[in-house]
């Protein structure tokens, strides 16, 4: 089916069903493009748009995921109980102590209290009677590989000693994806989208860069930079209501930096039970702007830590509106407005997770969260493995899904528009099968 709009009257539209750039007379092109956020952070792939004043201006910006700094992989070192208890944490010491001791390392059995390399154990060797001599037996290396130092890069409350820094690096692929079905539309008006199905999908591959300096041994700054590859995709049905054959995939793909953070990030508990953290941090991105408030307190249970996390964000948007939007190549747009008449919306994510030392090397994470995203609730769960075979260096693999939607049966308003054609209220679209995915591997370092 050729998409075409009468330029006679709006009534006899069969309005675009597409996906980015939108020329209008008399001043330079713009975009709107829906940049992927990853799980569980409520932006979904937003477009922004001024749908009360004449033909809409979407922005040419895009939005992404929440502040993705080291504040989301931190970790602390805590004080050692007096009883020799396995632990993986050294208390913090003055700045004139050697800073060797600080690091935290699986226990794998050691039984003393900071895991010291036991004394050399003497043995006799025979020798001339007049003089004995001592010689020390070889060290076993079970004992040899529990002694080494290692401060633990994935651990979820890591945070770099003063003047030190931490890097996590994440390159990852993140997907948001929903059903839609096109109701309330009046047959006589707008024939292409009545009782219409479809399918919206916003895939990315990105790389996210995480800094984190310690200014002292619990306060850090911390910074963020993300550059993504964005594929938006409308998939259009066909159509057994009206008769109509599938119209051809509205695609459009956008690239560059989409996201920029900084902020700080406060160690306010650590002893040998408990440890926390707080931070607050200022986003700036393409279509928004946010301060992100994020904590986390944990309770250590041997060579691992229970706890639970808050991430409360406030986002100002720069238009009226926000949601998903696309255009064909007629410069047809359809819109699904998540959220009208709002320029700033608060978005709550809580959860628990458990992190857990395998041996000296290896690790593993799960979390599970439940979110208010402002115009839907989300639950999902997490999963990671890390690997690090030195002190200054870590490898891992995390994914997260979501599990449960509120957005499944909603009802959003849909609207369109065109270059010679102000902004319309088309109808509703029911959502189904609403779902964010995200894979990621992850490179930690420490220096």
């Amino acid at each position: 089916m050729k998409k075409q709009l009468s330029l006679f009257i709006w009534a006899a539209a069969c309005f675009g069903m597409g996906a980015v750039l939108i020329p209008e007379p008399a001043r330079a092109a713009t975009t709107i493009v829906n940049n992927i956020g990853y799980t569980g952070n409520g932006y979904h792939g937003a477009s922004v748009a001024d749908l009360t004043s004449g033909p809409a201006q979407p922005a040419a910006k895009v939005i992404v995921n929440n502040f993705d700094t080291r504040s989301s992989l931190q970790g602390y070192t805590v004080t050692q109980p007096a009883a020799a208890q396995p632990m993986y944490y050294a208390a913090p010491a003055p700045a004139s102590v050697d800073r060797t001791a600080l690091y935290a390392n699986y226990t794998g059995g050691c039984t003393a209290v900071k895991c010291v390399t036991p004394a050399p154990i003497p043995v006799a060797v025979p020798q001339p009677v007049v003089q004995p001599v001592v010689v020390p037996a070889p060290r076993p290396a079970a004992v040899a590989a529990a002694a080494a130092p290692k401060y633990n890069l994935a651990n979820p409350f890591f945070q770099p000693f003063q003047g030190h820094v931490g890097s996590l690096t994440n390159i990852g692929w993140a997907q948001n994806s929903y059903n839609f079905k096109f109701l309330n539309v009046d047959p006589n008006l707008q024939p292409c989208f009545y009782n219409q199905t479809g399918k919206w999908t916003a895939t990315e591959l990105f790389v996210n860069e995480n800094l984190s300096f310690g200014i002292t041994d619990s306060l850090s700054i911390v910074g963020s930079a993300r550059y993504g590859w964005d594929t938006y995709k409308l998939h259009w049905n066909n159509n057994t209501t009206t008769g109509l054959t599938q119209m051809p995939d509205d695609v459009n793909k956008k690239s560059g930096f989409n996201q920029w953070g900084l902020g700080l990030q406060w160690k306010f508990m650590d002893n040998p039970n408990w440890i926390g953290y707080i931070g607050g941090y200022y986003q700036w991105l393409n279509i928004a702007n946010a301060i992100v408030g994020d904590a986390k307190v944990g309770y250590k249970i041997g060579d691992s830590t229970l706890y639970g996390l808050l991430t409360v964000s406030s986002i100002g948007w720069d238009d009226n509106s926000y949601g998903n939007g696309a255009i064909d190549n007629l410069g047809q747009v359809t819109y699904f407005a998540f959220r009208t008449n709002v320029d700033r919306t608060l978005n709550v994510e809580g959860g628990l997770g458990l992190f857990s030392m395998l041996n000296n090397d290896w690790s593993v994470k799960v979390e599970a969260t439940l979110g208010d995203y402002d115009w839907h609730n989300q639950a999902a769960i997490g999963a990671g493995i890390y690997y690090q075979p030195v002190q200054a260096f870590a490898l891992g693999l995390y994914g997260r899904m979501s599990v449960w939607d509120s957005a499944n049966g909603k009802l959003i308003p849909a609207y369109g528009w065109s270059p010679t054609v102000p902004v319309t209220r088309i109808g509703d679209v029911q959502l189904s099968g609403y779902s964010d995915l995200l894979i990621q591997a992850q490179v930690f370092l420490y220096f």
